[in-house]
């Protein structure tokens, strides 16, 4: 997956889906985009909640992930 496909993924996210949530993590973990560090520095929380994030066993709530996608596509709009 490119940067732009994932960009693309992101816009159609649904901020009530866990599933897209734990996906998007994922992939930009997998792409190597951002470390479990430096995604915890970016979203302000422990790094062992980025590792929850990513394996399904927590997520933040619906109502923050929005603003969540609109930072990660400026990061990955920045990065290319």
């Amino acid at each position: 997956m490119t940067r732009d496909e994932l960009i693309a993924k992101i816009k159609k996210a649904s901020t009530e889906s866990d599933q897209d949530f734990r996906e998007i993590i994922s992939r930009v973990l997998d792409m190597d985009i951002m470390t479990e560090v430096e995604m915890a520095e970016f979203f302000d929380v422990a790094r062992p909640t980025i590792k929850r994030w990513r394996t399904g066993a927590s997520s933040p709530h619906s109502y923050i992930r929005g603003g969540m996608y609109d930072n990660l596509i400026d990061k990955l709009q920045q990065a290319t």
